[in-house]
């Protein structure tokens, strides 16, 4: 998409920024979410002030970070690759770089301390026997 509008004789161009590969799954996976961030906290930010949704836009200009490109990521951030780039876009979410990343590490968290709780309830059972 580009929209041209024409500001006091000077011409501005706004283009819409898509990925090399992917770009039709990837733009039906922005359509559905808006073009906004699907991000409703499992990144550790409650995005309480935003109606409990990150308000990541694509595109948007910020002052913190520039322009904020969004991607289309696995429901579950930890997804290896080999296999999120299988998914239908009905698997995907929209995700600023800053929800995917947090979401991932508490996603790695999580399952860094079931694996632990599952090997002390491993050694707890073999002491039984």
């Amino acid at each position: 998409m580009v929209t041209i509008t024409v500001v006091d004789q000077v011409e501005v161009q706004e283009i819409e920024t898509a990925p090399l590969v992917g770009a039709d799954q990837w733009r039906t996976v922005m359509a559905a979410a808006d073009y906004r961030c699907e991000c409703t906290g499992a990144c550790g930010n409650r995005h309480s002030r935003t109606g409990l949704r990150c308000d990541a836009t694509h595109d948007k200009w910020t002052k913190a970070t520039g322009r904020i490109r969004l991607t289309a990521g696995p429901i579950d951030p930890i997804t290896p690759t080999r296999t999120a780039v299988l998914l239908p876009a009905s698997d995907l979410r929209a995700w600023c770089p800053k929800c995917f990343a947090g979401a991932a590490r508490r996603a790695r968290a999580a399952a860094t301390e079931r694996e632990r709780r599952n090997d002390d309830a491993n050694e707890a059972q073999g002491a039984l026997f």
